[in-house]
């Protein structure tokens, strides 16, 4: 039902869904920030204090629907805000009644689709999680699907399909500890392959 209410919208190719979840709380006066990875293809979520923020170059990325039908942001994203041409009113009304009807409203939010597809996920405690492409991570069995794109399949059915998966690492966990604070890409990248979380080729 939820692809039919993306495709009636014409919005099947600009918005996704995402299972919510948290992982550790965050302190207050930050916000969660996705980042694109430059070095490996994946993204890097991360708590962020909020007057560092360029608001010129921040948008709403995952949306929390409100029981009034407001999207209220709850994680941001790096980069300007991608067109949104088509998210009406009646739409978001549509997805609000769906969501309420089926008691989904705290357990999936309303994505801004990035055209990233087959990761899967790290979480790295207080330096947040990465999400890399499943042929660049090193990974064991994969946990739990948590992100959802619009699919439609070669005998014609639409519906979602997961995209990101939590995974755990070859050693077991799905929470790995690094001691410091990571400032940047290339810390990630390092504590990473360090971690055994990235193939070695």
């Amino acid at each position: 039902m939820l692809a039919e209410i993306l495709e009636r919208h014409g919005l099947k190719k600009k918005l996704s869904f995402h299972l919510i979840h948290r992982h550790d709380l965050i302190d207050d006066g930050k916000v969660m920030m996705t980042s694109n990875l430059n070095i490996l293809i994946g993204k890097w979520i991360r708590p962020v204090d909020i007057h560092n923020l360029n608001l010129t170059n921040t948008h709403g990325y995952l949306f929390k629907m409100s029981s009034d039908g407001s999207p209220r942001v709850y994680k941001y994203r790096e980069g300007p805000l991608p067109d949104l041409a088509g998210v009406s009113p009646d739409f978001l009304s549509e997805l609000n009644h769906f969501f309420q009807g089926n008691q989904l409203g705290d357990l999936l939010a309303l994505g801004v689709t990035d055209g990233m597809e087959g990761l899967v996920e790290f979480d790295l405690g207080h330096n947040g999680t990465v999400l890399l492409k499943q042929e660049q991570a090193n990974y064991g069995k994969l946990a739990k699907e948590t992100g959802f794109i619009y699919h439609e399949g070669g005998d014609g059915i639409r519906q979602l399909k997961g995209n990101e998966q939590h995974a755990e690492t070859t050693t077991g966990p799905h929470k790995v500890f690094w001691d410091g604070k990571l400032e940047n890409e290339a810390e990630l990248v390092k504590a990473s392959h360090e971690l055994g979380l990235i193939r070695c080729e």
